[in-house]
């Protein structure tokens, strides 16, 4: 990224919402760097070799769970001397097995640690980490819990 306050909101999209498995996989190599690592309430994903990659997994399955998804970005602020773009959002996300009529509304805060790279000077996304209400958390241990047992066949 130039300008990671003007292009974070386009990554996030692109990495949590692209339209196609394969542009969400391009758009994990373009922002972020090849040891990325992923802080969630319910995974990790430590710096290491490899590490995007199971980052992208995670997504993936996470893209298998939801239909479509949305995000309104309410506030970004980056900290260019400690590396750190704060994103505040609300993401709307449509659960395939859920009815439609369900609204969810999912406010978060996302911290991403970010570095230049040597090459070209661009900013790259070092580190994901998800900041969710408890509420989320418990929609989501609820949801995980459903989806586990219905896979179980109880």
């Amino acid at each position: 990224m130039d300008d990671p306050v003007s292009e974070i909101a386009t990554a996030i999209t692109l990495c949590a919402a692209a339209a196609t498995p394969d542009a969400q996989i391009a758009a994990f190599r373009t922002y972020c760097h090849a040891e990325t690592s992923f802080l969630h309430p319910f995974c990790h994903v430590p710096r290491g070799r490899g590490s995007l990659e199971k980052v992208i997994e995670v997504y993936q399955f996470y893209r298998s769970v939801i239909a479509a998804t949305e995000f309104e970005v309410l506030s970004t602020a980056f900290d260019r001397e400690a590396g750190q773009v704060f994103v505040r959002l609300i993401q709307r996300p449509r659960l395939r097995w859920a009815p439609g009529w369900i609204p969810v509304e999912l406010p978060m805060l996302i911290c991403f640690r970010v570095e230049r790279e040597e090459e070209g000077g661009k900013w790259v996304i070092r580190s994901i980490e998800d900041f969710v209400q408890p509420m989320v958390s418990l929609f989501g241990l609820f949801f995980f819990f459903r989806v586990s047992t219905l896979a179980k066949g109880w």
